[in-house]
């Protein structure tokens, strides 16, 4: 949707936010609710009274030991909550068994999505205000999780401004993972309770998270005075309901309300075992058995229940309990029970093992450390329970490995190793062609485990340290066989996004974990052509075994965006064009050159030009596409206008800057009435048209195109994020060149260390952003840094690769030692550079040695050797046709050198105009207009174009 827009806003920015918010949110289930009759004290008690008196003006802390019953309590007060008129009720309940609950990040995102669902989100549409906070993170990303934790809280701020009256509890906050985000959510929830119309409540084991940030609050610690008479009515209830149990009436109450001391959950097992007794002996002999500590309860009560199953019974149990334990999230009971009868030797599921009835089975099997949600899911008691169990019985590797197995048994079934399973989704998600009836996506049977196996096969596999063979055998037929194609198309679904992003940081994570398994395993396992393997294997399959040709290419067009997205190489990038050419190629013979997914498939092969220095081939095929796009599919069409910035970007990298603008323009222009003017797409051509208005020194123009980007961009993405990072460097770029050195290092140190957590030294636009620093650190006097710098990049790949990156260091640091009062050294450095381009070697010329040229000259005329500086100027210029006053080999007279060194400084500082006006006064052009063209990849490549004065 467009920004501004609000008046088109139906039902509009609700429905939406909750879709968007859906894709991100965590399942948060809802335990026990309080008994009844429970929970009411609180509402009596001094504090709570005093709270109230206050206006809620603080945050109410609910503390107290581990099953006390703060959940339960604060659960209870919320459903109080919920049934005045007028009153919104919002919670959130950080939960340890599931990690990705336990961010501020989850917390917001669910608080939002509950906030979708209130009756007063029918004011969204009028709200102006949110539509401007969340219409950046919509435009930017298809899920929430993306978003940068401070802009969350924008959007839940500017929502909650909607709302009367209400209640929020954040609950178990010692929980949430440490950090700045659990800093600033705890200091928006303190300011938050300070409006008039909200009451916050929180729990938490101590007060430290609030005690630490010295923030006030209101307290009330739940011990045995307080909890005790809730203990004495539930336990009265049980028995009442419970006949078998009111003989001993007395005696239950008496030996749990003294072994249970104040805990609740010790008092709620104590009862629940009691109620399980088939006499009144045994009855009697659980009593005596009373342990007076939870931990040691859990002990007893395994013990017992173990003693009374048979060893298949406990085998079964123990393995629910694994899955229940290990699971990154929670299980419905029909989910686990169909990951029970998943057979990891023949990658099946034998229906028949499924149980008719698997949430009592489940629940009476693994009594009482399970037990099942009102929503049908199945989860441990309390989160004691779990870590009982796996300290003391169940060890975590083991049950990550039960789970990997069976992980990438589902994955691997039959129906998703079937090639046809693979190309339903390539089809989809490349050509948009929906099948009826395909086989790809997970059937309503398996739909659960698939997708809970897809997601997170990965973080079982690589929690087990000492992998066994069958673990390694499974993993590497998965990676290396078509069930994998299937397994990456239905990721981009379930991710709800179409980067790799998800594919690289499973690859990012097995190879970590690879590095610190023995050298015969890692030999075993096939990361070395993860993705692209596969992707080939099936190209083949589909060539030779189905009908339809065009078939073929799809999977090379995946590999063709996985090399161009995650390559960090010139290999990479060189299999992300031979891909892409295979593709237009063989689908131009197929199709015709003007079929629009050709024309789709020529755009992504044009891109590959750009580090490849192909220029002007670029640029020719760019009009031609251009022209064919506007035939075909119009100018309501994105893909017209990202070719038109690509060949804005052709035209720049040529120095054609005026035509650069006229595509630049238009891109703009039809972006921003397709997409909007926040969309991700548009502020790249914005970013691109700043590189254009720099070169020509329009720098404030600039510096509005590149703070846009940032002031849109960093509050929903963050800095460490590679479109940010570059944004960053461009701005810090464009300080340094006006000298606003303090606000030039904030931007390129934020652009370095931006780029330095997200790529390698090997990567170029990480060398680049070294290279803008080193630069400006140069500038700004600090030649040591500078150095330091330079040499802490020194031994990136990209250096042996690219000449020019070459010359721009070896030029920064000789910058720095003629600054020291350095001469022979630094001067001999650059002069190597300039013989490595001439002569037999003219074409290695380039930008970067036009610039070395004017700072070797200005040092040498300063040590009185102007006459060899004239000299570096030679190769640059040469007579226009038709001019036979100049013999071949007769060397450059001194007046054309002088020419070329004018016209050099001319087109050093952007008057373009002015040096062609002069060579063409004197009958000269430039030799070669390939020494004037700006790197095509990376960036912003650094301009030494504009540098300080050197220090004399």
């Amino acid at each position: 949707m467009r920004p501004g827009k609000v008046d088109e806003l139906t039902e509009s920015l609700a429905q939406q936010m909750s879709n968007w918010l859906g894709k991100s949110v965590v399942s948060i289930d809802q335990k026990s609710a309080a008994a009844p009759g429970t929970c009411e004290s609180i509402y009596s008690w001094n504090v709570w009274k005093d709270w109230e008196a206050a206006k809620c003006a603080v945050p109410l802390l609910l503390s107290g030991v581990t099953g006390v019953g703060k959940t339960t309590t604060a659960k209870s007060i919320r459903d109080r909550y919920l049934q005045r008129n007028g009153f919104a009720a919002l919670s959130y309940f950080f939960d340890p068994s599931i990690e990705a609950t336990i961010t501020a990040k989850a917390c917001v995102i669910y608080l939002l999505w509950q906030l979708c669902g209130q009756p007063s989100v029918g004011e969204f549409r009028e709200s102006a205000s949110l539509w401007h906070a969340v219409s950046p993170a919509f435009n930017t990303f298809r899920a929430a999780a993306d978003c940068k934790f401070s802009h969350l809280l924008q959007i839940l701020d500017a929502a909650l401004e909607l709302l009367g009256p209400f209640l929020l509890i954040v609950g178990s906050l010692d929980h949430c993972r440490e950090g700045e985000d659990k800093d600033e959510l705890i200091d928006y929830l303190v300011k938050l309770a300070a409006r008039s119309n909200a009451q916050v409540i929180l729990t938490s084991l101590t007060d430290i998270p609030l005690q630490r940030l010295g923030k006030e609050f209101s307290h009330i610690r739940l011990e045995r005075n307080l909890v005790e008479p809730d203990i004495y009515h539930f336990v009265t209830d049980e028995i009442n309901r419970t006949p078998k149990l009111h003989k001993l009436r007395a005696e239950i109450l008496h030996a749990i309300l003294k072994h249970s001391d104040g805990n609740f959950l010790h008092a709620r097992l104590l009862i629940e075992d009691l109620k399980t007794s088939p006499n009144t002996t045994t009855l009697k002999a659980k009593m005596s058995s009373f342990a007076s500590k939870v931990q040691a309860e859990y002990e007893r009560l395994f013990t017992e229940r173990n003693d009374q199953m048979s060893t298949r019974a406990r085998e079964r149990r123990d393995n629910i309990l694994r899955l229940v334990l290990a699971s990154k999230q929670h299980q419905k009971a029909e989910a686990i029970s169909l990951f029970m009868a998943v057979d990891d030797l023949t990658c099946t599921i034998n229906y028949e093992n499924v149980d008719f009835e698997p949430a009592a089975e489940i629940v009476q099997l693994c009594h009482p450390f399970i037990q099942r949600s009102a929503s049908d899911h199945v989860l441990p008691i309390h989160e004691s329970a779990k870590l009982f169990l796996l300290q003391q019985h169940l060890a975590a590797d083991q049950s990550d490995l039960f789970l990997a197995r069976k992980c990438l048994a589902v994955l691997c079934q039959d129906q998703y190793r079937n090639p046809q399973a693979a190309v339903d989704l390539l089809k989809k998600h490349i050509l948009e062609i929906t099948t009826e009836g395909a086989d790809g996506q997970p059937t309503t049977g398996d739909s659960s485990v698939y997708r809970y196996a897809a997601l997170y096969f990965q973080e079982h596999v690589t929690a087990v340290s000492e992998p066994p063979d069958d673990l390694i055998e499974m993993l590497a037929r998965f990676l290396r066989g078509t069930e994998y194609v299937t397994w990456s198309e239905n990721l981009f679904d379930l991710k709800q996004q179409a980067s790799f992003g998800g594919h690289l940081t499973v690859l990012s994570r097995l190879s970590t974990w690879r590095k610190f398994l023995p050298a015969p395993i890692q030999a075993r396992i096939p990361l070395d052509d993860f993705f692209e393997q596969p992707h080939l294997r099936l190209a083949q399959i589909l060539k030779v075994e189905f009908s339809d040709k065009l078939l073929q290419y799809l999977p090379l067009v995946r590999i063709g965006d996985f090399f161009n997205a995650g390559g960090q190489s010139t290999e990479a990038w060189q299999k992300a064009y031979d891909s892409k050419a295979m593709v237009v190629s063989g689908t131009t013979e197929l199709l015709g050159s003007e079929d629009p997914i050709v024309l789709k498939f020529k755009a992504s092969l044009l891109r590959e030009y750009f580090w490849q220095k192909r220029f002007s081939e670029a640029l020719q095929e760019l009009l031609s596409l251009v022209e064919s796009l506007r035939r075909v599919v119009g100018d309501e069409n994105v893909d017209l206008y990202m070719t038109l910035w690509l060949l804005g970007w052709a035209y720049f990298c040529l120095s054609r800057f005026e035509e650069s603008s006229d595509a630049y323009q238009e891109a703009l222009r039809g972006l921003e009435r397709l997409l909007g003017s926040s969309h991700r797409n548009y502020l790249m051509v914005q970013l691109y048209e700043g590189h254009r208005l720099e070169q020509l020194f329009l720098f404030g123009e600039a510096i509005l195109f590149y703070s846009n980007i940032v002031e849109v961009l960093s509050p929903i993405v963050g800095q460490i994020n590679g479109f940010v990072a570059m944004a960053q460097t461009a701005l810090g770029a464009v300080q340094r060149k006006q000298g606003n050195y303090a606000e030039a290092q904030k931007n390129l140190f934020d652009g370095w260390g931006g780029r330095k957590q997200i790529f390698s030294i090997n990567v170029n636009v990480c060398l680049d952003a070294a290279f803008q620093l080193a630069l400006l650190l140069r500038d700004k006097g600090d030649g040591a840094s500078c150095l330091e710098l330079l040499e802490e990049v020194s031994n990136s790949s990209v250096l042996e690769q690219d000449f020019e990156r070459r010359c721009q260091m070896v030029h920064i640091r000789s910058l720095v030692e003629f600054d020291n009062g350095e001469y022979d050294i630094p001067k001999f450095a650059l002069l190597n550079l300039l013989d490595q381009a001439t002569g037999s070697n003219r074409d290695r010329n380039n930008r970067e040695l036009l610039w070395v040229r004017l700072t070797l000259a200005d040092v040498m005329d300063k040590h009185g050797e102007d006459k060899d500086a004239l000299m570096l100027f030679s190769e640059l210029v040469e007579p226009r046709e038709g001019d036979a006053t100049q013999l071949i080999d007769e060397p450059e007279p001194p007046s054309q050198l002088r020419l070329a060194r004018d016209a050099l400084k001319l087109v050093r500082k952007a008057q373009l105009s002015e040096s062609d006006n002069l060579l063409r006064a004197n009958n000269l052009k430039w030799v070669r207009d390939s020494d004037f063209w700006i790197l095509g990849e990376g960036g912003p490549v650094t301009d030494t174009a504009v540098i300080a004065p050197i220090k004399t």
